[in-house]
């Protein structure tokens, strides 16, 4: 991981400014239709449904605007926090945990579907992060995952 100095995504009071512009509710309202449109796009290419017992990963989840009904990773408590209490407030059985993406021990093929929606690859000055983090989420899915 990175070492240069304290990473701006590491920062909570960032995350705090920034909640009101990056997870408006409106965002969140809009999620269904996301997931939607992402579900077809899924049917399209013959890759696992996120529905119907698929194992689906989303990391980071931030605030867990997807990740309702499925299991999420964020570095931020807080958006953990939030996202579980969302899915509560939903019905729905979700996992959410703290986890740095950059340093996840996943198990070895326990999804059939991983999801890194929107900008969060690229979050570190150093490409080697990146790499370590898509190959951590690879060996994370199943076999044809």
């Amino acid at each position: 991981m990175s070492t240069k100095g304290e990473a701006w995504y590491r920062d909570s009071a960032f995350w705090q400014t920034v909640q009101p512009f990056v997870f408006p509710e409106a965002r969140f309202d809009a999620a269904a239709a996301e997931l939607d449109a992402l579900q077809t796009l899924l049917d399209a290419t013959g890759a696992p449904g996120l529905h119907g017992g698929t194992r689906v990963l989303d990391v980071p989840c931030g605030r867990g605007r997807h990740s309702v009904a499925l299991q999420g990773y964020d570095l931020m408590p807080q958006h953990v926090q939030a996202a579980a209490d969302r899915a509560r407030k939903a019905g729905v059985e979700a996992r959410f945990d703290v986890g740095d993406m950059f340093a996840l021990e996943l198990p070895a093929g326990a999804y059939d579907l991983a999801l890194n929606l929107f900008t969060s690859i690229g979050y570190s000055d150093d490409e080697q992060d990146d790499a370590i983090f898509v190959e951590s989420v690879y060996e994370a899915l199943r076999p044809g995952g």
